[in-house]
């Protein structure tokens, strides 16, 4: 079984479920925090080995994530593990193409994250 980590806001439950049924339907392994609590153990400590012990990173894109200093650093944690980082993209029909062609280009803005090196530290809400 694949297994990913889904780097998202507590904020954007309501779009993270959905992906977690699809991911579970298709027997994808998706790894959110909230799903696993493990007394004693810290969120940062949580966080890194999930991360370690997943397949890719999946990162949720929205204007929570883009600001969050946490999902920075669990991209950087994961790239630093030479873990894939896979930030899904909905395609949309491009305007006046023929037979409801799709398109990436302009389907997904460029988004810039200040990517750290260190381990992350979570603290409070994501």
């Amino acid at each position: 079984m694949v297994r990913i980590f889904l780097s998202h806001s507590s904020r954007d439950e309501s779009i993270v479920e959905p992906i977690r049924a699809q991911a579970d339907a298709i027997n994808v392994d998706v790894y959110l925090h909230e799903l696993h609590p493990e007394p004693g153990a810290t969120l940062s400590a949580k966080i890194t080995a999930a991360i370690q012990a997943s397949d890719a990173l999946v990162v949720l894109i929205t204007p929570n994530t883009v600001t969050s200093p946490y999902v920075n650093q669990e991209i950087g944690y994961a790239l630093g593990q030479s873990l894939p980082v896979i930030p899904p993209c909905r395609h949309r029909q491009a305007s006046g193409s023929p037979n409801g062609a799709q398109t990436a280009a302009g389907a997904c803005r460029r988004t810039r994250f200040h990517l750290r090196t260190s381990n992350p530290v979570h603290r409070g809400k994501r």
